[in-house]
């Protein structure tokens, strides 16, 4: 990779005005190259995500080549996965053999990622996770794999401290599928609101079939007056109108996998001004990022979830390697695991020696007139107004 630097000096400026820096480290002390690589599927059934994620590290990498130190270039090398593991596996394989790689970012699946995270612990080549929510990510004890959003079953911890800490907290119901996502979820919502003395009914779907917990039943009385679905908008959508049509007023609160195009075009009436939550701050409420999300939005019109949480995996990436001079991989890994705190485009990071967010957040969405409106968080931290 090459662009044009000029140094500041008069002098340098006159005689060097019309040459190009080697993106490699030279004697004279031009640009050094360190590059991210982005595992994630760029065919397919999910390209557009992966593209989106693509998109958002190689945006990030622009804004630090503008406003970094002229003595580093960081640039994107994108690995297509399929979302498949055996491709996962050999793209960490070709990324940890390139020495300017600094880390990988991705991927988009846990089961993908999950086959693949042995091999990048072997090779110690730092994984930023930022999408993937799944409590078993960082549960094998992997030192080198670092994830951006709460997990699953803090996610509904967090919520059930939203919802259920009120002066009269109201009889509720938490329906999660059989197995799969949101299981994890409702399992931390239940642990939470149990250890603050509200528990709850809980239901199971499989196939269509709505099953209630006979041993938490009587919790409901003559019916709950909260209905918290913990699963997906496509798994748990239809849940809502069933509900409304047997009668129930009662409101609904939904988790992450609810936030999204599909709750609003198919499930918002039947769901009515219900609470989504979700890891994905309100951005244009944060003062602290406001230019660098101006400057992404010229280079990504729709900044989705996926864009700015693998914008944000790429500014750890880039600040890491800005403070750990001379770099190297396990300095890095170091300055991760140990005390790093990185500021991005989604909020401040430090990462616990599981690689999990040390002081994870949730925000909740109220759904209005067709749109998700940002009601509150679970802490409040200064980055959001």
């Amino acid at each position: 990779m090459r662009r044009r630097r000029f140094l500041t000096s008069a002098a340098g400026a006159l005689a060097l005005s019309a040459t190009r820096a080697s993106a490699q480290l030279q004697p004279g002390g031009f640009a050094r190259q360190y590059s991210i690589g982005v595992s994630v599927p760029l065919t397919g059934d999910l390209a557009s995500i992966g593209n989106a994620v693509a998109g958002g590290v190689q945006a990030a990498c622009d804004e630090a080549n503008r406003f970094g130190p002229p003595t580093q270039y960081f640039a994107v090398r994108r690995f297509d996965d399929g979302n498949q593991g055996a491709l996962a596996i050999g793209n960490a394989q070709i990324a940890a053999s390139d020495p300017s790689v600094i880390g990988v970012i991705g991927d988009l699946s846990a089961d993908v990622t999950l086959q693949a995270a042995p091999q990048y612990a072997n090779l110690s080549l730092p994984l930023i996770v930022p999408t993937i929510t799944a409590d078993a990510l960082t549960m094998r004890g992997y030192r080198n794999i670092f994830r951006l959003p709460a997990r699953d079953d803090v996610q509904g911890q967090l919520m059930a401290q939203m919802l259920l800490r009120v002066p009269k907290s109201p009889r509720t119901l938490v329906i999660s599928p059989k197995k799969g996502y949101g299981t994890a979820v409702a399992r931390g919502l239940r642990d939470q609101a149990a250890a603050d003395h509200h528990p709850v009914a809980e239901a199971t779907l499989e196939n269509g079939h709505l099953t209630l917990d006979p041993r938490t039943a009587h919790l409901l009385g003559v019916g709950p007056q909260l209905t918290v679905l913990c699963g997906t908008a496509a798994e748990l959508g239809p849940v809502a109108p069933a509900m409304r049509a047997r009668n129930y007023t009662g409101a609904f609160a939904c988790a992450e996998g609810f936030y999204g195009m599909q709750t609003l075009t198919n499930d918002a009436k039947a769901l009515g001004p219900a609470l989504v939550f979700t890891t994905m701050p309100p951005i244009e409420r944060a003062p602290s990022v406001a230019q660098q999300l101006a400057d992404l939005r010229r280079s990504v019109p729709q900044v989705t979830a996926f864009v700015a949480f693998a914008y944000a995996a790429a500014q750890i990436l880039i600040q890491a390697v800005q403070r750990t001079p001379p770099y190297s991989r396990a300095s890095l890994l170091s300055l991760l695991t140990y005390n790093g705190s990185f500021q991005t485009l989604v909020g401040p990071f430090t990462f616990s020696y599981t690689g999990d967010p040390t002081l994870p957040n949730l925000y909740a969405y109220r759904i209005e007139k067709g749109a998700f409106h940002y009601d509150r968080a679970a802490y409040l931290n200064g980055f959001i107004l």
